[in-house]
C-alpha cells in the first residue's frame, strides 16, 4: 500500500512515508488491542464493538486492496497491444489483488460480483470471458472495460465500508462522489432514498454468511440482522432489518399499511416476523441440530422472510404513510418520499438502473422484484422472457401513483380511506410472487424428491401471504398452512393447496391469467398435473355472484376485485421514519 500512496494522494507528505490508510490501520489496531485486554469478551455490548474495530480494519485493508488493483488493471490497459501480449504481468496482479476483495463485493451483489470476476480473470481461469480485460489484449484500446471495472467496484463502496476518500484518485481513476439517487429497475424517485434502496445488500450479506455451514459465520449474520450494515439515515443512525420486524418500529409502520389488520389478525403480534427470524438463528428455539431445521432450510427460510415479510411489509407500511401525509394536507414531496421508499424496499438499490432488457439485470436484486422475476419464470404466460409482467406492472403503478403524489391528488391515490386504485392495484401485484412461490413448493415439496430446501422455500412464501389469504378465506388459509407448516407441514396433496388458494384469487384481486400454470420446466420437462392447473372461474368463497372467468394478462382496469375484511384503523397513528 505504501507503493501506490503517492499515486492516490495518499501520502500526507507527498512523498515516501507512512501512508494514510497504514496510518489508519496502526491507529486502529492500537485501540482495538486496547479494548481487548480491558474489557470482558464476553459482554455483548464490548462484542459489538470488537466487531466495529474489525470491520474498520477490513474496510481499510479493502481500500489499499482496490488502490492496488486500480494501479495494476490501469498499467495493464495502458500499455499498448504487443506490450499487452508480450507481457500480461499486470494482468495477473489485478487478478491477484482483486480476489482479495472478491468476497466482500460477492457480500453486496450477485450481479456485481459476476461481472468483476469477468472483467479481471485471465485465460484458463474460472470466470474468464469474452468480457474480460484478458479476451482480446491485442486491442488498442480496453478503456471502456476498465470504467466498467471501475464502476463495479466503486458501486460496492458502501455496502464494504470503504469510502471514496479511503480511495483517493489517481490520474486514471479520479476520486469518486458517493451516489445521490437510485433509479431503481427504471423508476426514477423523486427524493433521495438511496439509503433506502442499499437496505438489499444487508439482505445479501446475510444470504452471503448464511450460506456457510457454521455457528461463527451465524452470529455474524445475527449481527448484521440486529445492527444494520448499509443503510444510514439522516440522522446518522443504522437502519435495520431487525427494527423493520419488530415491536413499536413494525407497529407504527406497519400500522399505515393498508393490510395491516391481516397481519396482526393472523399473527398475534407486530412482533411475529422478527420472532420467527431470530428463532432460526443463534440462541433461538429453532437453532441447533436437534431443532430438526437443516443448515439450507435455514438459510433459505431467513432470506426468504427478510424479503417477502420483513421488507415487503414495510414497503407496504410506506405506502400507507403516503396516503396519510397527503391527506394530512403535508407538502408533496412528503408523502412522495415515503412513496419512493415503498418502492425502494420492493426493489432494492442492487437491480440495474434501467428497465431489464436482459434476465441478468432483473435478478440482480434480493428483494421482492427479484423474487417476482424468479418465479415468474417457473410459471406460464406471466413474463416477457425477461421481466415478470407483476413487476412490469407495478413500475408503470409506482410511476402513477408518484405522479398523483406530486400533484396532491390524494384521492386519486388513496381513495377515501386509503384503499383507492392505485393502492389496491400496488398490492396485487405484490401478491403475485408470494403466490407462485406458495405454489411452485406445495408441488416440488409433495414429490419424493422434495427436501428441506423446497419445503423451507415453500413455508417462506406461505407466510408471506397467509395473513392476506386468511382475510379472504380463513378456511383456505388453514388448508395451506396444514400442508406447508415447515414443523408440522403434512405435503401430501398439492391440489389442496392449489384449490385453497384460488379460493381466495377475487377478494385479492388476482386470477389465473395473473399467477398463471406451473410451467413443463418445473415438472421434468413434461406436462405437469392436471391438478396443478389453475380452475379458478372468477367467483370468491361464499360468493353468489361470478364473472365472465375470462384469463387476463394484468388488464387491470377492469379490476374489480374487493379486498374484503382488511380495513385498517388508520386514524390517529403517528409516522416513524426508519
Amino acid at each position: 500500500m505504501e507503493s501506490v500512496a503517492s499515486t492516490y494522494g495518499q501520502d500526507p507528505a507527498g512523498q515516501s512515508g507512512t501512508s494514510k490508510i497504514n496510518a489508519a490501520l496502526l491507529e486502529t489496531f492500537t485501540d482495538f488491542r486496547a479494548s481487548l485486554l480491558s474489557t470482558d469478551y464476553q459482554n455483548q455490548r464490548r462484542r459489538n464493538e470488537h466487531r466495529a474495530y474489525v470491520n474498520r480494519i477490513t474496510a481499510l485493508k479493502s481500500a489499499g486492496a482496490i488502490q492496488l488493483l486500480f494501479k495494476a488493471a490501469g498499467d495493464y490497459v495502458s500499455l499498448d497491444s504487443a506490450s499487452r501480449q508480450d507481457d500480461p504481468t499486470k494482468l495477473y496482479e489485478a487478478y491477484i489483488y482483486g480476489t482479495a476483495i472478491s468476497p466482500m463485493i460477492a457480500g453486496c451483489s450477485s450481479c456485481n460480483w459476476e461481472r468483476f470476476m469477468e472483467l479481471i480473470s485471465p485465460p484458463d481461469t474460472p470466470f474468464f470471458g469474452p468480457g474480460s480485460l484478458a479476451s482480446a489484449p491485442s486491442q488498442g484500446d480496453l478503456s471502456d472495460l476498465f470504467a466498467s471495472l471501475v464502476s463495479v467496484v466503486q458501486d460496492s463502496y458502501s455496502c464494504m465500508g470503504v469510502t471514496c476518500s479511503m480511495v483517493g484518485g489517481s490520474d486514471l481513476v479520479p476520486q469518486c462522489s458517493p451516489p445521490s439517487l437510485t433509479p431503481m429497475a427504471g423508476y426514477e424517485p423523486a427524493t433521495d432514498v438511496d439509503g433506502h434502496a442499499r437496505m438489499d445488500r444487508d439482505v445479501r450479506r446475510i444470504y452471503s454468511l448464511a450460506s456457510n455451514e457454521n455457528d461463527y459465520a451465524w452470529e455474524h449474520a445475527l449481527f448484521a440482522y440486529g445492527n444494520g450494515l448499509n443503510s444510514v439515515k439522516s440522522d446518522g443512525t443504522v437502519r435495520t432489518l431487525r427494527g423493520m420486524s419488530r415491536g413499536d418500529f413494525a407497529k407504527r409502520k406497519l400500522g399505515m399499511s393498508p393490510v395491516s389488520k391481516d397481519y396482526e389478525t393472523y399473527w398475534g403480534s407486530y412482533d411475529a416476523t422478527d420472532e420467527w427470524i431470530t428463532s432460526l438463528m443463534p440462541g433461538g428455539l429453532n437453532w441447533g441440530s436437534d431443532s430438526g431445521v437443516t443448515w439450507v432450510a435455514r438459510q433459505n427460510m431467513v432470506v426468504k422472510s427478510l424479503a417477502t415479510e420483513t421488507m415487503q411489509q414495510y414497503s407496504w407500511g410506506e405506502m400507507g404513510d403516503s396516503y396519510f401525509d397527503c391527506s394530512s394536507g403535508e407538502d408533496a414531496l412528503d408523502p412522495t418520499h415515503h412513496f419512493d421508499e415503498s418502492v425502494a424496499f420492493y426493489v432494492g438499490g442492487n437491480v440495474q438502473d434501467g428497465p431489464a432488457t436482459r434476465i441478468d439485470e432483473a435478478l440482480c436484486g434480493d428483494l421482492s422484484y427479484t423474487n417476482a422475476v424468479k418465479r415468474s419464470f417457473n410459471f406460464e404466460g406471466v413474463s416477457d422472457s425477461v421481466n415478470a409482467d407483476a413487476n412490469t406492472e407495478y413500475l408503470s403503478l409506482a410511476e402513477e401513483g408518484k405522479g398523483l403524489l406530486l400533484a396532491g391528488d390524494c384521492q386519486g391515490f388513496g381513495g377515501s380511506i386509503g384503499r383507492g386504485e392505485v393502492v389496491k392495484k400496488i398490492l396485487t401485484a405484490s401478491y403475485v410472487s408470494h403466490l407462485q412461490g406458495l405454489l411452485r413448493y406445495a408441488y416440488l415439496g409433495s414429490l419424493s424428491t422434495g427436501g428441506s430446501k423446497e419445503r423451507a422455500e415453500g413455508w417462506a412464501f406461505a407466510r408471506a401471504i397467509l395473513p392476506a389469504i386468511s382475510a379472504c378465506d380463513k378456511g383456505a388459509a388453514e388448508t395451506i398452512r396444514g400442508q406447508m407448516d415447515y414443523f408440522g407441514g403434512k405435503y401430501d396433496d398439492y391440489a389442496e393447496v392449489y384449490r385453497a388458494a384460488e379460493r381466495s384469487y377475487k377478494c385479492l384481486g388476482l386470477d389465473c391469467g395473473m399467477v398463471g400454470d406451473l410451467a413443463e420446466s418445473q415438472c421434468g420437462g413434461s406436462e405437469c398435473p392436471s391438478a396443478t392447473k389453475c380452475l379458478y372461474e372468477g367467483k370468491s368463497s361464499g360468493s353468489t355472484s361470478s364473472s365472465s372467468g375470462a384469463v387476463r394478462r394484468w388488464s387491470l382496469s377492469g379490476w374489480g376485485g374487493t379486498v374484503v375484511a382488511i380495513v385498517a384503523a388508520f386514524a390517529g397513528l403517528s409516522m416513524l421514519a426508519i
